[in-house]
């Protein structure tokens, strides 16, 4: 990302226990927000989410960090981590983390749940599925009214129709739901007219659609929507090459960017930047 002075900032994920990055995995770079010199490709660290995560863990759940995505307000970057299920306010002027908050989970009836076929001898109660579903947040923008918008993905085995999309406060980061309803969100952003988009990665449970690993076993197909300002719902893509997409955002143009197939190894389905041209 960029500030409004040109400034590039870069974001490493990390995807795993923080606790075992530098010693075990002996990647210490991951799980941290740099400010990047476009003229000597050198990085300065601004915020270590990995080793915040491992020393405090925000959201009071399992111990895992993978910072995700980031929007930036003036002197001030918002990075969501899809791992501690926590937003942080990062300052760009080289003061580190001001501000963190966890996202709430839901309850989530385990009788209206799908699983995936387990591997003989284990049940769901084995496993310790928990009804209290994480967040998992992957998208944040910032709103036509300065508040920020933030879409999850929500946990294992990923319901359909249970994803939220909240708003926050940018002061002091309380958070609010705002709508419901979605599967797997991975993308949000506004147009210049403040109606919002949200693009969804899957629209089934990942599970159906691809195993861990990457083996393909259904339906990756994708879907974007756009929620008016009164609230109206309108899928304008969904599926028809638009599949396993990851992220999306309004260029100068005024077209919609996307970022297409995340999850597919390169070749005839491999990685794409699509755009959808919304205005004739």
């Amino acid at each position: 990302k960029f500030d409004s002075k040109g400034n590039a900032y870069v974001l490493y994920g990390l995807a795993g226990d923080p606790n075992l990055r530098d010693q075990v995995l002996g990647e210490p770079a991951l799980g941290q927000l740099y400010k990047l010199d476009l003229n000597t490709g050198s990085l300065t660290s601004l915020a270590d989410f990995a080793a915040y995560e491992a020393k405090y863990n925000p959201d009071g759940s399992d111990v895992i960090n993978n910072p995700y995505s980031m929007t930036i307000k003036g002197d001030t970057a918002y990075v969501i981590d899809g791992g501690g299920n926590s937003l942080y306010s990062v300052d760009l002027n080289g003061g580190g983390i001001k501000n963190v908050t966890g996202f709430p989970t839901k309850y989530l009836d385990p009788s209206t749940l799908e699983y995936p076929t387990l591997p003989e001898g284990l049940t769901e109660e084995a496993l310790q599925f928990n009804p209290n579903a994480q967040a998992v947040p992957t998208a944040i923008a910032v709103a036509p009214d300065g508040s920020l918008t933030v879409g999850e993905y929500t946990a294992f085995p990923y319901p359909e129709g249970k994803a939220r999309i909240y708003s926050v406060n940018p002061d002091d980061l309380s958070i609010k739901t705002i709508a419901d309803g979605f599967t797997q969100l991975t993308g949000v952003a506004y147009d210049s007219e403040g109606d919002l988009y949200a693009l969804q990665h899957i629209n089934q449970s990942e599970w159906k659609a691809i195993e861990q690993g990457g083996n393909i076993i259904g339906d990756l197909s994708s879907s974007v929507i756009k929620i008016g300002k009164d609230g109206s719902r309108e899928t304008i893509w969904s599926g028809n090459g638009l599949e396993a997409a990851a992220g999306l955002f309004f260029g100068p143009d005024g077209d919609l960017y996307i970022s297409n197939r995340d999850r597919l190894v390169a070749g005839e389905r491999g990685g794409q930047l699509v755009k959808l041209a919304l205005k004739s």
